[in-house]
C-alpha cells in the first residue's frame, strides 16, 4: 500500500514541477516575442561550462583573470555574450554602455548584487552598502550620503600631514624603490584618520605590530573574500584561516566603534564643532548598533583605502614610463605652487586628465554584475547583428568588464590601448559631448561611488606633491627601451609594450608572461603588485 502512494506522489511532484516548467518557457517565449528579443550568441563550451570555469581559475593563478575576462570580448569579436558557467549557469556578459546603463540606472530596481554577493562579503563587510540590497540598502546609503556632503573631509591639514610622512619614508634619489606598498599605508592612514579620528599609525617608521598586522589581516581577509566569490557553492569548507582573519579585523575595529559608543551624546556633539571631524562619531549620532557601525566602517575603509592606493600606483607606474607627461605635469604643478587649497588643485586641468587616463585604463573595479530581480530587458546586443534586445530572466546573472569598455577602440581611438592624457582635452576642445556610460571608474546611476571626490582630492593632492618635488622618475623593475624606457608618440601604450603582448596571450588563453601578470594584483581591487621606481631632483 505504501509503494502505491510513494508511486502516485512523486509521479504528481514529477507533473507539477515539469509543468511549472512549461509554463516557465512559454512566459519567456511571450516575452521575447512581445519585445522583439533575440539571443545572445553563447560562445561554445563543454558541459557545465567547466572549460570556462577552469581557464578562469588558471588565468587567476597567473594573476591575469582580469585579462582573461576581458579578451572573451576581442576573442570572439562580440561585445555581448552568453556563457555557460557552474557557478552562473545563465551568465550575459557585455561591454556595450546602454546596457550597462539599463543594469545600473534606466532599470535600476530590476538588478541587485543579489544573494550570491551577499554570501561571499558578508563574512567581513557585514551588512553595509556593498553587500545590501532593497530598503536595507537604501538605509545604509542614507546614513553614509551625509558624511560625504560635509567640506570638512576635504581636511587639507590632516592630508598634508600625512604626504609630508609619507615623502619622509622615500629612500635618497636615484636609489630605487617599490612605491605600491607605501601608498597602500597613506591611504589606510588617512582613511583611518577620517574614520575613527586617528590614523592608524601606518606611515610612522616604527609603526607597531598591531598597526602592521591588521593592514594584513585586513589584505588577507579580501582574498579570502575573492575565494568565496569564486567557490559560491563551497563556502562551508572555507579554511579556519579566513575566519581567523574575519576576527582579527573585527577585532581591531570594533576597538573604535566601543569608544565611539562610549562617548556620552552631548561630548559628540561638541567634537562636530570644537575638534576634528570624525566620520564615526557622527555616524554614531544616527544608529547606536554597534554591529551595523562595524559594517559601514569596513565598506567605507575598503573603498577609501585600496582604490586611491590603486589609482596612486597606477599613475606612477605610467608616469615613469612617460617622461614627457611627467615633465609637462609638473610644470603645470610648480606654475600653481604652492598648493595652498584643494580649489587650486581642480584648477590644473593636466593633472585631471592625467588622473582620468589613468583610470581608463586601471580601473579599480575592472569587473562587476549584477542578478537580475524579475524577468527585464537589455536594450541591445542580441541576433546575428547584436542590435536586438536581450531578454534577462529572473535570477539571470549580468557581467561587464569595465576593463574591456575603457579600451573599446569604436569608443576611444584607435589608440585605446595607449596612455596619452591630451585625449581628454582633445574631447574637450573638439565641442563633443564628454563620455557618460562608456567612462565609468566609479560606477554609476544609484550606486555611485559616494567617496569619488575624497578620492580624487587625495590623489591629485598626493601626485602634486610628488611631482613636485622630484625633477624626474624612470622605471627600477625594467630595462631597455623595448619595456617602455623610451618615450615614443603614437604606439607608446600605458603597458609596456611587451607587456601588452602578454596581456593579449593572457586575454586569449595562452600561458604568457607571468612576471608581467603578476604586476595586477586583484583582491577586490585592481592594484599594482609593485611599482618599483627611481626619482632624481633634477630633470633630464
Amino acid at each position: 500500500m505504501f509503494l502505491p502512494l510513494l508511486l502516485a506522489a512523486l509521479t504528481l511532484y514529477l507533473t507539477h514541477r515539469l509543468l511549472l516548467a512549461l509554463h516557465r518557457r512559454l512566459t519567456l517565449h511571450r516575452l521575447r516575442k512581445l519585445h522583439k528579443a533575440l539571443p545572445v550568441s553563447r560562445i561554445p563550451s563543454y558541459f557545465l561550462g567547466l572549460d570556462n570555469f577552469f581557464n578562469l581559475l588558471a588565468a587567476a593563478r597567473r594573476q591575469g583573470h582580469v585579462q582573461w575576462i576581458a579578451g572573451r570580448y576581442a576573442r570572439h569579436g562580440l561585445n555581448t555574450l552568453a556563457l555557460r558557467h557552474p557557478v552562473n549557469p545563465d551568465l550575459t556578459c557585455t561591454i556595450e554602455p546602454a546596457n550597462i546603463k539599463t543594469v545600473l540606472a534606466t532599470n535600476f530596481t530590476h538588478f541587485a548584487l543579489g544573494p550570491q554577493r551577499y554570501k561571499a562579503f558578508a563574512p567581513l563587510l557585514g551588512d553595509g552598502i556593498f553587500t545590501l540590497d532593497g530598503a536595507a540598502w537604501s538605509h545604509s546609503r542614507a546614513l553614509l550620503r551625509p558624511q560625504f556632503a560635509r567640506e570638512v573631509i576635504s581636511d587639507q591639514a590632516t592630508l598634508s600631514r600625512h604626504v609630508t610622512s609619507l615623502l619622509a619614508l622615500f629612500p635618497p634619489a636615484g636609489e630605487a624603490f617599490d612605491l605600491q606598498p607605501l601608498f597602500f599605508r597613506l591611504t589606510l592612514d588617512s582613511a583611518t584618520a577620517l574614520l575613527f579620528g586617528e590614523a592608524v599609525g601606518a606611515l610612522h617608521p616604527d609603526a607597531d605590530r598591531t598597526q602592521a598586522s591588521f593592514a594584513k589581516d585586513f589584505h588577507d581577509a579580501q582574498q579570502w573574500l575573492v575565494w568565496r566569490l569564486r567557490f559560491a557553492r563551497f563556502h562551508r569548507f572555507e579554511p579556519a584561516a579566513a575566519r581567523r582573519a574575519y576576527a582579527r579585523v573585527h577585532k581591531f575595529i570594533d576597538r573604535y566603534v566601543d569608544r565611539a559608543l562610549a562617548m556620552p551624546p552631548k561630548s559628540t556633539e561638541s567634537a562636530e564643532s570644537t575638534g576634528p571631524y570624525v566620520f564615526l562619531n557622527e555616524l554614531a549620532q544616527a544608529t547606536q548598533d554597534p554591529l551595523q557601525l562595524r559594517s559601514q566602517l569596513l565598506n567605507i575603509l575598503l573603498a577609501g583605502r585600496d582604490t586611491t592606493a590603486s589609482l596612486l600606483g597606477w599613475t606612477f607606474y605610467v608616469l615613469a614610463r612617460h617622461p614627457a607627461v611627467y615633465a609637462r605635469l609638473r610644470r603645470e604643478i610648480l606654475a600653481s605652487d604652492p598648493l595652498t587649497s584643494f580649489e587650486r588643485l581642480k584648477a590644473l586641468p593636466y593633472l585631471r586628465h592625467v588622473l582620468a587616463e589613468v583610470l581608463r585604463l586601471y580601473p579599480a573595479v575592472p569587473v562587476n554584475s549584477r542578478t537580475a530581480t524579475r524577468d527585464t530587458l537589455l536594450p541591445t546586443g542580441g541576433g546575428p547583428a547584436g542590435t536586438a534586445p536581450v531578454l534577462i530572466p529572473s535570477g539571470a546573472r549580468v557581467q561587464w568588464s569595465v576593463f574591456a569598455l575603457h579600451r573599446r577602440r569604436d569608443i576611444f581611438g584607435e589608440d585605446a590601448e595607449e596612455f596619452r592624457p591630451e585625449r581628454w582635452e582633445e574631447r574637450a576642445k573638439s565641442g563633443e559631448k564628454a563620455w557618460g556610460w562608456e567612462y565609468l571608474p566609479f560606477n554609476g546611476g544609484p550606486r555611485i561611488c559616494l567617496g569619488q571626490q575624497f578620492a580624487l582630492t587625495e590623489a591629485a593632492y598626493t601626485v602634486a606633491a610628488v611631482v613636485g618635488r622630484f625633477g624626474r622618475v624612470e622605471p627600477a623593475d625594467i630595462e631597455g627601451e623595448g619595456m617602455g624606457g623610451k618615450e615614443g608618440g603614437k604606439g607608446e601604450t600605458g603597458m609596456p609594450k611587451e607587456a601588452l603582448e602578454e596581456f593579449m596571450k593572457v586575454g586569449n588563453g595562452e600561458r604568457g608572461d607571468e612576471g608581467w601578470a603578476a604586476r595586477m594584483m586583484t583582491a577586490l581591487v585592481m592594484a599594482p603588485r609593485s611599482v618599483e621606481v627611481r626619482f632624481f631632483d633634477e630633470e633630464k
